[in-house]
């Protein structure tokens, strides 16, 4: 299993976020850059992969009003795949 973890503290905006996953997962080099782009991304994954988010409150403090839109990206992922998990930290 694959695992993507975002870290508020080793990330740079949501910049940071698509380059995590675009390293941990190997996306294509055309890859958007954008919450469509990684929706399709991780709804084709066929391997299994976890994406982690051990402090939701300070990824929300990095990425304001964006890391609602993420989260929702990521939990609709998961519903459409599931190889697809998302696991939150307290």
């Amino acid at each position: 299993m694959k695992r993507v973890i975002l870290d508020a503290r080793r990330l740079d905006g949501m910049r940071g976020v698509h380059d995590a996953f675009r390293e941990a997962l190997d996306f294509p080099d055309y890859y958007g850059y954008n919450l469509d782009a990684l929706y399709d991304c991780l709804t084709d994954l066929r391997e299994e992969v976890a994406v982690e988010i051990p402090d939701p409150l300070a990824l929300s403090k990095e990425l304001g009003k964006r890391y609602g839109r993420l989260l929702a990206v990521l939990e609709d992922a998961a519903e459409e795949n599931p190889a697809v998990r998302v696991i939150k930290g307290e």
